[in-house]
């Protein structure tokens, strides 16, 4: 890519950090305190992650999938995690390109789980994938401490949204029409595509952060309280 298109991009992408951040930093990256998720082979060529992504659980499905050659699906199930978490396993997905994850039908994949389905070359929907802003229990008497966090929050989920192949718009609607109990909420891969722009590799980044043209009405209709889905 040339210089100019990269600057621009990266300005582009600066601005929309400081914007989102005042939104998303009311929220940081931790989740409440929960037992790690159970990580399983259960035959040759299916894994099973049920329950909430702690430290740890990256390393694990990792180690997993280098030692047992043969899987080729990953069945997700969980209420969510750590954000950290969520993004280190679904780059571990991303080093396992023949290896699909999956949602079944009567499942859903809520929060850090929705980022780890992002990672994967391969997927299968047919149950809910559910993405909202980043929180945090914790409480802040430094108002710049907690700007500085939620920026960088902002600035890590960004980038790995787009090294994903998905449009910085998708940050944008969970920073601004999400909440702790409020999702956004994906029920099929036409939808998911929605928001997918291309393999970051062989697409010009400033389509990654140009203009989406997904209408509010299209978000709107998709954003649901926790207890409805």
């Amino acid at each position: 890519m040339e210089n100019d298109d990269m600057r621009g991009v990266w300005g582009w992408t600066c601005g929309f950090v400081l914007a989102v951040v005042v939104i998303l930093a009311i929220g940081v990256a931790l989740t409440p305190k929960a037992i790690g998720a159970e990580i399983v082979k259960v035959d040759s060529r299916v894994v099973v992650v049920n329950g909430s992504l702690l430290a740890g659980d990256a390393e694990k499905l990792d180690a997993l999938l280098l030692e047992n050659g043969s899987v080729d699906t990953v069945y997700l199930s969980s209420p969510g995690g750590l954000l950290v978490v969520g993004v280190k396993m679904g780059r571990v997905m991303a080093r396992h390109p023949s290896v699909a994850v999956a949602v079944h039908k009567k499942d859903k994949c809520i929060s850090a789980c929705a980022l780890v389905f992002l990672g994967a070359h391969r997927q299968y929907l047919e149950g809910k994938l559910a993405f909202h802003r980043a929180w945090s229990a914790e409480t802040y008497d430094d108002p710049d401490r907690h700007f500085s966090e939620g920026q960088q929050v902002a600035t890590y989920v960004n980038g790995y949204i787009v090294e994903s192949g998905y449009h910085s718009h998708l940050l944008w609607i969970m920073a601004s029409d999400t909440s702790r109990n409020k999702f956004l909420v994906i029920g099929n891969l036409e939808d998911l595509n929605v928001l997918y722009v291309g393999d970051p590799k062989k697409t010009p980044a400033h389509k990654f952060f140009s203009d989406s043209g997904i209408k509010k009405s299209w978000v709107k209709s998709r954003i649901l309280h926790g207890s409805l889905f």
